[in-house]
């Protein structure tokens, strides 16, 4: 019984830490304190943070339905499950935006609450080259849940802001985006493309350092953003030499 606590404690403590370096919105904080909740948090959240394709391919499940299967099992069941999964599917595959932007819609009419299908349709949005209409909802998104998958829609909203010449709005959006080494390094990109390398500079050097003292499995998550950090610091350490 007493290595059980010993176990729980410390499975509680990893999931805390982790909620703090990925800088998850505060209601993950209060779930790490009720029953379960560690547990909820690592299957909602930390989960997603390992590779586990090559697992479910070996034991037969988790491949990923085709487009024309996802349209047919639509056609069979008509439910939101399934207008969810096409429209995801469209989206992933860069298909038909106008179609997948449709479903996501009709989802969020039956279930307003579906953060997913928001998010989803923000994205339909984005590659029709509906950029207004996506930062719309992406806006509507985010005030609700700011930190919504971790960030992803903050990051698709800095990116449609710049796109749309709104850089000082893109920027400050990018600032905020915290807990990972890969958008530290999309924010130093974007300080460079707006003739800020020094800022830049200066945002790696503070990610790499707090990349070296994360726990490992932070470090094997972000191996490939760190290979990118060095290789941007050491062009604009070169460019500022040249200048």
């Amino acid at each position: 019984m007493h290595l059980l606590y010993v176990v729980q404690s410390a499975f509680t403590v990893w999931m805390m830490v982790d909620c703090y370096q990925r800088g998850a919105a505060a209601y993950w904080y209060m779930m790490l304190w009720i029953p379960f909740g560690p547990l909820v948090y690592f299957f909602a959240v930390k989960v997603h943070d390992y590779d586990l394709s090559a697992i479910k391919m070996r034991v037969g499940i988790g491949r990923p339905l085709s487009v024309d299967a996802l349209r047919w099992h639509l056609q069979e069941t008509d439910s939101l499950a399934n207008k969810l999964a096409l429209a995801q599917a469209l989206v992933e595959a860069s298909e038909d935006p106008a179609e997948a932007a449709g479903l996501f819609t009709e989802v969020v009419r039956r279930d307003g609450q579906n953060k997913r299908a928001r998010f989803g349709l923000a994205r339909a949005q984005a590659l029709a080259g509906a950029s207004a209409e996506a930062i719309a909802t992406l806006d509507d998104l985010l005030a609700g849940d700011p930190g919504f998958a971790d960030g992803a829609g903050m990051k698709l909203r800095a990116d449609l802001l710049w796109d749309e010449a709104q850089r000082d709005e893109a920027l400050e959006d990018l600032r905020r985006l915290t807990g990972r080494l890969d958008y530290r390094v999309a924010f130093a990109r974007r300080l460079q493309e707006n003739g800020q390398a020094g800022e830049a500079a200066a945002v790696l050097g503070e990610a790499l350092e707090g990349y070296r003292h994360s726990p490992r499995f932070i470090q094997r998550r972000d191996a490939r953003a760190r290979r990118e950090a060095n290789g941007l610091l050491k062009s604009l350490v070169v460019t500022s030499q040249v200048a």
